[in-house]
């Protein structure tokens, strides 16, 4: 991914707790539900999965949530919606991403949150891009960018408090 073709949108969260990253996932759910791809970004533990799983109690979702980092996939459906939470860290070069059986990325009932993500923005034109960093032994620091005119529109209205 080119780091150039993000457009910035200046929305950046400091957490300093997980009740703090659970509120940082409440002001973002409206944003990325469906929006198609989410890509995280950040180094292993800066909270990409913990992330996820407050974005899914934020959709409905009740159960179990864990880290793909293995399986590379895992679906959940959280009332009328589908999240596909990917997990490319473990993906082998070269290997197809048609494996994954993703949706499309016109679908409008569906959302991809993707951690390790950067390949799928071949296939997903438009996405949000989400940087997270560790910034203290609780503290994790949330950057937001978008590509893409619709997901610029629909970031600006979510900032403009209209979505």
């Amino acid at each position: 991914m080119s780091e150039n073709r993000i457009i910035t949108s200046q929305w950046t969260r400091i957490s300093q707790s997980p009740g703090e990253t659970a509120d940082a996932a409440a002001e973002l759910a409206p944003l990325f539900a469906p929006a198609g791809l989410v890509v995280l970004s950040g180094d292993l533990g800066s909270g990409k999965t913990t992330l996820t799983q407050h974005l899914l109690r934020v959709w409905g979702y009740t159960g179990a949530v864990k880290s793909p980092t293995f399986d590379l996939v895992h679906v959940y459906n959280a009332e009328g919606l589908t999240v596909y939470h990917v997990d490319l860290y473990r993906m082998q070069r070269g290997q197809s991403l048609e494996v994954l059986d993703l949706p499309a990325p016109e679908d409008p009932s569906s959302v991809i949150i993707a951690e390790w993500g950067d390949a799928l923005t071949a296939v997903y034109p438009e996405y949000f891009y989400l940087s997270l960093s560790v910034c203290g032994e609780q503290c994790r620091a949330f950057d937001l960018g978008a590509q893409g005119q619709g997901c610029q529109s629909r970031l600006d209205l979510w900032r403009d408090h209209t979505i």
